[in-house]
């Protein structure tokens, strides 16, 4: 048995000002690619021979450029056997990637491949949670599994869900039949916590569906609500082993759907989400009162760099300088984590440790931040462990006090979702009783140690306050919650 296996994979938030290329991507090609993927021991368990193409990986942003993307493409299909002499392919990608003048990208990609290998191979696909589902993936694809944990705890459960229905199809000659119905949501992904009311009602729906073995896989998708696409929004998907069963698969799709929709109302912000001053002030009032060591995290959600947004706004940088008599009331002090500057980087980076200099931050990327000029003390100069835990670094960080709070500014985008990232730059995060994060919803490690957290309502390319961003390509009439009148039902 053989299959051949790829990946290229991100979130593009179509509001960022961010325009990936192939050099912003974690790329790997050919045999480097195997490890890479938790697919791997699966087939070789099947005594599978794995075809490798290419892998490729990037930190949310903006949307790449056509000619970039179809080359991109181009070597992976370029990759796969000329004689056909495989069983079936494999692919991890995201769902909500858009490339310009092309659209979503993985229909782009998946019409590529059956152009060269036709539509006698089964082909399944493993998506993130927040795909934005383009229709036409079905015309090419058989099988779709989506992440079905928001935080994302599951990303090698998928892709191994995908590997397990592709094996399935290859032993009993199946080519599968997936359909979808959309939901017409469009609410923040940081209000949707799976494991929490009301996603943990709806999610549980599509698992016990699976049950029956007619039932390849069935997937709820939220969405990427920073994306002004058509085929933005909620989706329910089944894929049914035999075509000819498509109704149940849509009757699957409808019934979880509807509940879906009944809902909507129930999507809330599991944690305090605060105006931006609002959120310091109760930030520093819940850290008086806490007893433990840990601290209290603000996501600076409008900047948000695992949502695609830019990472160099000052916004908060400008405040936690503004909160100079606030802060003096805690035990110890407070970090605002990862803003994006490089041109400072570059300057702070030929200084040592302990030299001082006055610095501007923000605004490279997002020309509607604010920016700030700041007196700084270099504390610490190392690179920065990369978000996506592929054991490769995010570039050069420094390490500055501020005076009465310390800063991270690092030379690329970067997200801190761990402990360990906070580690790889001298930081041991007990020692802050306050750190702001370039982030929505706190990803698991950062959860798990937080004393508390709060959301707070800044500006942005990820910005929470959906009403303020315009859409073009997308009719918010069409949507809840932009319009609370519309009437569903599928």
């Amino acid at each position: 048995m053989k299959i051949v296996v790829g990946s290229i994979q991100q979130e593009v938030n179509t509001f960022s000002p961010i325009k990936p290329t192939k050099e912003d991507f974690f790329y790997l090609h050919g045999e480097d690619m195997i490890d890479q993927i938790a697919v791997t021991p699966l087939f070789r368990e099947n005594g599978v021979e794995i075809i490798p193409t290419v892998y490729g990986n990037a930190v949310p942003s903006g949307r790449m450029t056509a000619k970039d993307y179809d080359a991109f493409c181009r070597e992976l299909v370029d990759m796969i056997p000329d004689d056909n002499d495989f069983d079936g392919i494999w692919l991890y990608c995201h769902g909500a990637m858009d490339v310009d003048e092309i659209g979503s990208a993985e229909p782009y990609l998946l019409k590529m491949v059956r152009d060269k290998v036709g539509y006698d191979k089964p082909i399944a696909v493993a998506l993130d949670f927040h795909a934005n589902l383009d229709y036409k993936i079905f015309d090419y694809a058989n099988v779709i599994c989506g992440y079905r944990t928001a935080p994302h705890a599951d990303m090698p459960g998928t892709q191994i869900r995908a590997g397990e229905a592709l094996l399935r199809c290859i032993k009993e000659k199946l080519l599968p039949k997936t359909v979808a119905v959309r939901v017409p949501l469009i609410i923040s992904g940081d209000m949707c916590i799976t494991a929490n009311y009301p996603m943990n009602q709806i999610m549980p729906e599509a698992i016990k569906a699976e049950e029956n073995p007619e039932l390849m896989a069935v997937n709820v998708f939220h969405g990427q609500n920073w994306a002004d696409v058509p085929n933005a929004g909620a989706s329910v998907t089944a894929t049914v082993a035999h075509p000819e069963n498509v109704d149940l698969a849509l009757d699957t799709c409808k019934r979880i759907a509807n509940k879906y929709w009944s809902l909507r109302e129930e999507f809330k912000f599991m944690i305090q989400a605060l105006e931006p001053r609002t959120a310091v002030a109760e930030a520093v009032k819940s850290a008086n009162a806490k007893t433990s060591a840990a601290p209290v995290f603000i996501s600076d959600s409008g900047d948000n760099t695992t949502a695609g947004a830019a990472g160099d706004r000052a916004d908060m940088f400008n405040i936690f300088n503004e909160s100079k008599e606030l802060f003096e009331t805690m035990k110890k002090p407070a970090l605002l984590g990862g803003v994006c500057d490089k041109p400072t980087v570059d300057k702070l980076w030929e200084m040592n440790v302990g030299e001082t200099a006055t610095v501007t931050v923000g605004g490279t990327f997002d020309k509607n931040s604010p920016k700030i000029t700041i007196d700084v003390t270099v504390r610490h100069k190392s690179n920065i462990l990369n978000w996506d835990g592929d054991g490769a670094d995010a570039g050069r960080a420094v390490v500055v006090s501020c005076g009465h709070f310390d800063a991270i500014i690092t030379e690329n985008r970067c997200a801190l979702i761990s402990p360990e990232i906070f580690a790889s730059v001298g930081i041991d995060i007990n020692d802050y009783n306050i750190i702001c994060v370039k982030l929505g919803y706190l990803y698991p490690k950062l959860a798990e140690v937080a004393a508390d957290a709060i959301i707070a309502l800044t500006k942005g390319n990820s910005t929470v306050v959906l009403d303020t961003l315009e859409f073009t390509q997308l009719d918010k009439n069409n949507f809840y919650p932009f319009n609370k009148e519309l009437v569903f039902n599928a």
